[in-house]
């Protein structure tokens, strides 16, 4: 220890003085936890997009219809009623499906109060249940589950330019004109095409006319 001239004390370190430990003041890891903070930010808003479409391979409609029967707001029946093509408790879909497991999922579908109207090569339409359809998604083989949405014919009349639209007037001139070919048209309505049989159309006696009145069910009543 030593006197100053004005008499104060000073003590001065030595060898043998300790030093103090500098006092570490704890701060927090701002870093870290605004990480983890954006983790669990992340991860909520993953599982809402997850909860948003519990079956990930059927369309909005169809989860939709499964929301509401598994969470109690309707019944298989009421849920069945609004989608576009139904009947009692179930609705009419078409799944898409790899080529090895159609049979497979057909028979799934049987054993478990479906109805297939129609299957071939890698396309089942079915009325499935409601209660089943989240199972049936999860078949292995499925890649995909939609709603069946029947076509609506367009309310306009159309004058078909015919020939001329597709540039046959040129092939005509020429002298081919079809003969001996067979043509088949998909429409999904084709309102008054009996008034053009013999003219637009060829002649009664060689058109023949199907109509499909529900999945997989043919008619030749066509008026």
């Amino acid at each position: 220890m030593l006197s100053g001239a004005d008499g104060t004390r000073v003590e001065a370190q030595t060898a043998d003085t300790p030093t103090p430990a500098p006092t570490a003041t704890a701060t927090p890891d701002s870093t870290e936890e605004t990480d983890a903070n954006a983790d669990s930010g992340s991860e909520s808003e993953q599982s809402g997009k997850a909860d948003a479409s519990k079956y990930g391979n059927m369309d909005s409609i169809l989860n939709d219809l499964v929301e509401q029967v598994e969470g109690g707001i309707a019944s298989a029946r009421s849920a069945a009623s609004t989608a576009p093509v139904s009947d009692d408790e179930s609705v009419a879909v078409s799944l898409f499906l790899e080529e090895d497991y159609v049979e497979a999922v057909r028979q799934y579908l049987d054993e478990n109060g479906a109805s297939v109207r129609f299957a071939e090569l890698d396309t089942i339409e079915a009325y499935v249940p409601v209660t089943l359809l989240g199972n049936v998604s999860q078949q292995e083989g499925v890649i995909s589950v939609s709603t069946i949405v029947p076509p609506q014919a367009a309310q306009e009349t159309l004058t078909s330019p015919a020939v001329a639209l597709h540039g046959a007037d040129f092939w005509h001139l020429a002298g081919v004109k079809g003969e001996g070919m067979k043509i088949g048209i998909i429409d999904i309505g084709f309102l008054g095409f009996q008034d053009l049989m013999g003219l637009e159309l060829p002649p009664e006696e060689r058109v023949h006319a199907l109509c499909f009145t529900d999945l997989g069910t043919l008619s030749s009543d066509i008026d």
